[in-house]
C-alpha cells in the first residue's frame, strides 16, 4: 500500500494505517534525536526518552497534516518533532545555576584565549578558570547540550532576528527575509567565522550545512566523537560571543 492510500485510510481512522505511517516516518524522529543527542543524559532525559517525545511530536504532526497543501510530510513534521523535544527539555529547566555560571565563564575564557591567539585547550581553560581539567570537560559537555537547545533561539537585530544557525547556513536555504537580513550583516559575519580555526569551520559546515551527525563527522575526520563534540561546542560558544559583541557595534 502506498503512502497516499495510507494517508486516506489514516484520515478515516484506521489504526493499521496509523502504525504503518509511524513506521514509514520514524526516520524523522531518529534524524532529529541524533542531532540533539550528545551522548549524555539531558536533565532526566536519556536517548529513549527523546525518541518517545519525538514520536509524540510525530503523531501530532500526523493529526494536523493536510496533504492537499502540497507540502511534503517530512518538511512539515521535522520542526514539530524537534519542537516537541526541545520544549520538554526547556520546561524541565535542567541546568543548575552553578553550571550556567560556569558555562558563561567558559565562554568568556574561550574568547580571552582566542583574543590572545592561544588555542582554547582544556588545560588552558582550566588554568584560566582556576578549576580542574575534569571540571572543564564537564562544563563543555553541559555547554554542548545548551548549544543544541539555543541554536534556534533568535538573536535580535534592528531589522529583525537571526539565529546562530542562520549565520552559518547557505543563503539558498534561507527564506527571502532571512536572506535580506543576512546580506546586511554578511561581511561582519564572514569576518567572525574567519576568526575560527579551519577545523572549527569544517566541523560547523559538516554539521549545519551537510547535516552530518557528530558520529559521522568523527569517522570522516578520524577523530573521536568526544573530540568532535568539543570542537563543535567551543566553536559555537566562541561564535555566539563574537556575534553578541559585534551586534553592539551595529
Amino acid at each position: 500500500m502506498d503512502n497516499n492510500q495510507l494517508w486516506i485510510n489514516f484520515n478515516k481512522g484506521s489504526s493499521e494505517a496509523k502504525e504503518e505511517l509511524i513506521k514509514a516516518y520514524s526516520h524523522i524522529v531518529k534524524f532529529v534525536v541524533d542531532r540533539i543527542w550528545t551522548g549524555y543524559k539531558i536533565g532526566s532525559y536519556d536517548k529513549e526518552d527523546l525518541i518517545s517525545l519525538g514520536i509524540v511530536g510525530l503523531l501530532e504532526a500526523m493529526d494536523k497534516y493536510n496533504p492537499k497543501l502540497g507540502v511534503k510530510f517530512e518538511t512539515y513534521a521535522t520542526p514539530r518533532v524537534k519542537g516537541q523535544i526541545i520544549d520538554a527539555i526547556r520546561k524541565e529547566q535542567w541546568l543548575p545555576k552553578d553550571i550556567l555560571k560556569g558555562i558563561n565563564e567558559l565562554e568568556m575564557a574561550c574568547e580571552q584565549l582566542a583574543t590572545s591567539k592561544e588555542a582554547p585547550t582544556e588545560e588552558k581553560l582550566a588554568s584560566a578558570l582556576g578549576v580542574s581539567v575534569d571540571k572543564v570537560k564537564k562544563l563543555i559537555r553541559y555547554a554542548g547540550q545548551k548549544v543544541v537547545l539555543r541554536l534556534d533561539a533568535p538573536i535580535a537585530t534592528e531589522e529583525g532576528t537571526l539565529t546562530i544557525k542562520d549565520t552559518i547556513e547557505d543563503e539558498k536555504q534561507l527564506s527571502p527575509h532571512q536572506a535580506f537580513l543576512l546580506d546586511q550583516q554578511h561581511k561582519t559575519l564572514a569576518e567572525l567565522l574567519n576568526k575560527l580555526s579551519n577545523r572549527e569551520k569544517l566541523v560547523l559546515n559538516l554539521y549545519y550545512n551537510e547535516e552530518l551527525t557528530l558520529k559521522e563527522i568523527s569517522k570522516l575526520l578520524e577523530l573521536s566523537e568526544a573530540r568532535i563534540s568539543q570542537i563543535h561546542t567551543k566553536a559555537v560558544l566562541r561564535l555566539r560571543r563574537l556575534y553578541s559583541k559585534a551586534q553592539k557595534s551595529f
